[in-house]
């Protein structure tokens, strides 16, 4: 009797100390409908015009693409429109009231009209699913939402006409078990924006078989409406999913945009599996942090994994990127188990060369937003992974960093600062800036760039560890035909992105350019524009190229951050759409400084390295002349 009872001992503690890797029983079960090639479709269009549609007429670019289609007898297409403050259709929809459309014979035709309300308003959506369900049952339904996408930790159609209210991550699940759909949408399409996510794969997998979503920005006027209003009809779910990436990508490439873009179709009847392995490894992870204190190896990982197209706001960190490069949190022996899950998950991608992506992204608070973190920890689809960040962030001291010297010339002759022990677990990033003694504003410097430094990892993939910094700069710039660019950058493990304000043809907007890293240097892959963030933080999908004839005119900025922007003199791009090029520095007196920023976004200056270029008989001499103290290292 002893002796069972031992052994009944030793198997428990196994199980607690060694838990199976197992999928819940009802994680892989399939409910997914039998396809009948006479069944009847539905397609419900929730289209949020906001400013994409006002600024842009995007939205109308898709009603168009929908009348041109030769739709089967056997498809419905209903559109509800609102959320713009101008439409720019043909069709005369209104901005001042919601609208519910049909589309008959390559006709718009006007169902129901109803008070303009939020688009924002999680009722509103609510009623437009019931209403919709009811007048157009059928066997198969189909579900597009429209417009911005916030990512993970945000929702989606950001109504303009009332301030940009949008539909919250609760207030869509709310919605859609308020509408007690009569059964499950066969796809549910998000032709927004980040959201490729796993959050939202849990938040609609109850009302849904698949979904179709991006990681990244979704360019110009999104999805190939025609090909969706032909196909649903025609296909099974699968293969529809795999016509509507294709078409998608096609449309992208016509219009020089099939870069940097990416398109999911997920099989969401495998979110579960993919949810518990990494409640899992997270679980590992708190254990590791609380014993080894790895909060800088976990935030480090997570800005290699970011997904940024003009923007370091958006807080979308691509899933396997980022598991991949936790090595020191000894997650390989669930590693493999997660990607096979994830791998699962994926259904069908396609993705740019430039994309640096991998399929399904994950919140990560990046940029610091409090309230959006408290949000993310109180809806995350992983538990455990919530309790991590709150670890994190729940307990940060008053002073993250700080420089344990502020700056010196190094024996090499290199302008040196070294920062705090404590600042390694607190350290989001350290850009170079570099200024020139301005003569338009006496006084005042004028800035030129922020340049990288090797923060978090070099070519060979080491981290950043001794907490010295050095000045690589070389007293060269990046310009655009000659002409000096404002440039910020995000670093990943192989993809490097700089983005510049400038002004084309009398419109402001972002000249941005990506760069891949190979054997220890940078190779431009391509460059684009696009208006970045607008006022309310919304990623623009208005993209394009510069091109001959384009009237151009670059900035610079005359304050510690960066943010009064002064415009430099108009020049016209060529016929090679612009040389970009390193120019080196004129003569002059300049300052150079390292600026850390902690990971709630609070930056601490070191002092500056002031030296001078001078150039005689053709020879350029940099001459460093003294550091000077940064009476006020805080920046705000």
């Amino acid at each position: 009797m002893m002796r069972k009872t031992i052994f009944h001992i030793l198997i428990l503690l196994c199980m607690i100390l060694f838990p199976a890797v197992h999928v819940p029983a009802d994680a892989e079960k399939s409910e997914k409908p039998v396809y009948h090639p006479d069944a009847s479709c539905t397609i419900l269009i929730y289209m949020c015009g906001s400013n994409l549609e006002s600024g842009h007429g995007l939205a109308g670019q898709n009603i168009e693409e929908l009348l041109e289609a030769d739709v089967p007898e056997s498809t419905n297409i209903i559109i509800q429109t609102g959320g713009a403050r101008r439409w720019w259709s043909d069709q005369h929809i209104a901005n001042d009231k919601l609208q519910r459309y049909s589309v008959h014979n390559k006709q718009l035709v006007l169902e129901e009209e109803m008070p303009n309300a939020s688009m924002g308003d999680g009722h509103v959506f609510e009623d437009f699913l019931k209403w919709g369900v009811r007048n157009y049952p059928a066997d198969r339904n189909l579900l597009v939402l429209w417009d911005h996408g916030g990512s993970s930790a945000n929702g989606v159609c950001y109504d303009e006409n009332y301030g940009f209210d949008y539909l919250t991550r609760t207030e869509l699940k709310e919605a859609m078990e308020g509408a007690m759909l009569p059964q499950k949408f066969d796809v549910i399409v998000f032709d927004t924006c980040y959201m490729g996510s796993l959050g939202t794969a849990a938040l609609v997998k109850d009302y849904a078989h698949y979904m179709t979503a991006s990681q990244k920005v979704v360019p110009g006027a999104g999805m190939d409406y025609k090909t969706l209003a032909e196909s649903f009809a025609k296909y099974d779910d699968e293969t529809l999913g795999r016509i509507l990436c294709d078409s998608f990508f096609e449309k992208c490439r016509k219009a020089g945009q099939e870069m940097t873009v990416q398109l999911t179709f997920y099989d969401l009847a495998k979110t579960d599996a993919l949810i518990h392995v990494l409640n899992l490894a997270c679980a590992s992870a708190r254990r590791l942090n609380a014993i080894n204190g790895l909060t800088f190896e976990i935030f480090s990982s997570a800005m290699r994994a970011h997904i940024a197209d003009f923007s370091d706001e958006v807080n979308a960190i691509d899933l396997r990127s980022f598991v991949d490069n936790m090595y020191r949190l000894d997650l390989i022996h669930i590693a493999d188990l997660i990607r096979k899950r994830e791998d699962s998950l994926i259904s069908y991608q396609v993705c740019g060369r430039a994309a640096d992506c991998n399929g399904i992204s994950i919140y990560y608070p990046l940029a610091y937003d409090d309230k959006q973190l408290e949000e993310y920890l109180q809806t995350g689809p992983v538990r455990n992974y919530c309790r991590l960040l709150d670890d994190i962030y729940s307990n940060l001291p008053e002073e993250t960093i700080s420089y344990e010297n502020p700056g010196c010339i190094a024996e090499d002759g290199s302008f040196e600062a070294k920062l705090s022990e404590q600042s390694k677990s607190y350290l989001r990033s350290v850009i170079g800036r570099v200024w020139r003694e301005s003569e338009s504003f006496p006084g005042q410097y004028e800035l030129l760039t922020d340049g990288e430094v090797e923060t978090y990892d070099t070519d060979l993939g080491r981290l950043f560890a001794h907490l010295t910094l050095n000045s690589t700069f070389d007293g060269h710039v990046a310009a655009l035909d000659g002409h000096p660019l404002l440039l910020g950058v995000t670093s990943r493990l192989m993809m490097i992105t700089y983005s510049a304000p400038i002004r084309v043809n009398g419109e402001d907007t972002f000249y941005t350019f990506v760069c891949v890293k190979r054997r220890g240097k940078q190779k431009k892959l391509l460059s684009f524009l696009g208006n970045g963030l607008d006022e309310n933080g919304l990623v623009s999908r208005e993209i394009r190229r510069l091109k001959e004839g384009d009237l151009v005119s670059t900035y610079s900025a005359y304050n510690e951050n960066g943010e009064k922007l002064v415009e430099g003199e108009e020049f016209t791009i060529g016929e090679d759409r612009g040389k970009l090029e390193l120019i080196p520095l004129p003569e002059g007196r300049y300052r150079y400084q390292f600026i850390a920023t902690d990971i709630v976004g609070n930056s601490v200056g070191s002092d500056y390295c002031i030296f001078e270029i001078t150039e005689e008989d053709g020879i350029r001499n940099a001459q460093m002349k003294e550091v000077a103290a940064n009476e006020e290292t805080q920046i705000k």
